[in-house]
C-alpha cells in the first residue's frame, strides 16, 4: 500500500466522520428545539394558571375584577390601581405568548386556546378604557395586534364566562 492510498482512505474516513457529526448535530438541534417548545408551552400555561389563580384565591381582586371590567364608577382609586395593574400583568402575559407564537416557539394549539379568553376580556368596558389610556405605551406592532383583536370581539363581556345574572351578583 502506498502513501496515496493511505491518504485517500484517510480522506474518506474523515468525510464519513463529518457526515456522522452533522447527523448527530441535527438530531441534537431537533431535541433542543423540542425542549424549547415544551418550555414555552409550560411557561404560557403556568402564566395563565397564575393569573386565574389570583382571581380564584383573592376575593377582593375578584370583586375589583368584576367591577373594573364593567368600568364601574364606584371603584375607589385603590381598586382602579389594582384592576389596571392586573390588566397590565395580563397584557404582559399575552404579549409574551404572542412573541413566543410569532417566533415559532409556541405550539399553535396553546395560542389558539388563548384567543377566546383574550377576546372576551378585550370586549369589557374596563379593558377598552384601560387600553385607550395605555396604548401609547405599547410598541406599534403590539398595539396594532391588540387593536385588530379588539375588532374581532363579539358579544357582551362576562367575567370568565359566567352568566350576566351571576356577574351582577358578584359586584355586591
Amino acid at each position: 500500500m502506498n502513501w496515496d492510498a493511505i491518504g485517500a482512505v484517510g480522506e474518506i474516513l474523515g468525510a464519513i466522520a463529518v457526515v456522522f457529526s452533522l447527523i448527530y448535530l441535527a438530531s441534537q438541534i431537533r431535541v433542543s428545539n423540542k425542549a424549547a417548545r415544551q418550555e414555552a408551552v409550560h411557561e404560557v400555561m403556568e402564566g395563565f394558571s397564575h393569573i386565574v389563580g389570583q382571581l380564584a384565591t383573592e376575593p377582593t381582586l375578584s370583586r375589583v375584577w368584576v367591577k373594573g371590567s364593567a368600568n364601574d364608577k364606584d371603584l375607589t382609586v385603590y381598586d382602579m390601581v389594582q384592576y389596571r395593574s392586573f390588566l397590565t400583568q395580563l397584557n404582559n402575559y399575552w404579549e409574551r405568548a404572542y412573541r413566543l407564537e410569532k417566533s415559532g416557539d409556541l405550539d399553535p394549539w396553546v395560542w389558539e386556546n388563548l384567543v377566546g379568553t383574550r377576546r372576551q376580556i378585550m370586549s369589557s368596558e374596563g379593558f377598552k378604557v384601560w387600553f385607550k389610556d395605555r396604548k401609547s405605551t405599547f410598541n406599534d406592532e403590539w398595539r396594532q395586534f391588540l387593536e385588530s383583536e379588539m375588532g374581532k370581539t363579539t358579544g357582551e363581556y362576562t367575567p370568565l364566562g359566567i352568566s350576566k345574572e351571576m356577574s351582577s351578583q358578584l359586584g355586591k
